[in-house]
């Protein structure tokens, strides 16, 4: 599966903003593990919580983009059966980092970004998910 992990200049529900120079141009996720939501003990990886993989990572010119698998984990499992009712729509793929932050025009501009996994999360709890105006 591919999804668009981290989208740039675009700012999220919690008033952050990733752009290309947030990660130097340059991806290495230091734990290739997607986790089902991010745990109690984020960025920690529960291994009990894994669901997947990252195949591939790369930085595009619209953000980072991730190719990943399922695995055979008890999560995972419970995943691939859930994911027969849901459309990719609905749900996303976000990564959990460590960074600085700087503050411009009252955005927080996401600097130094050095990624540790991934969670899948459901679309609703995504930051980056508005909610159409009526």
């Amino acid at each position: 599966m591919k999804h668009l992990a981290v989208p740039f200049d675009v700012v999220s529900r919690n008033n952050r903003m990733y752009t290309r120079d947030s990660f130097n141009g340059f991806v290495q996720p230091k734990q290739m593990f997607i986790t089902l939501d991010y745990g109690d003990n984020h960025p920690y990886v529960e291994l009990d919580n894994v669901i997947g993989k990252v195949q591939h990572c790369v930085v595009t010119d619209q953000g980072v983009k991730v190719e990943w698998e399922l695995l055979d984990t008890p999560k995972g499992i419970e995943v691939k059966n859930a994911l027969h009712n849901m459309k990719k729509e609905d749900f996303v793929i976000r990564p959990a980092c460590t960074a600085s932050i700087s503050i411009v025009d009252g955005v927080q501009v996401i600097t130094n970004a050095d990624i540790l996994s991934f969670a899948l999360l459901p679309k609703e709890r995504d930051s980056f998910f508005f909610e159409p105006k009526e």
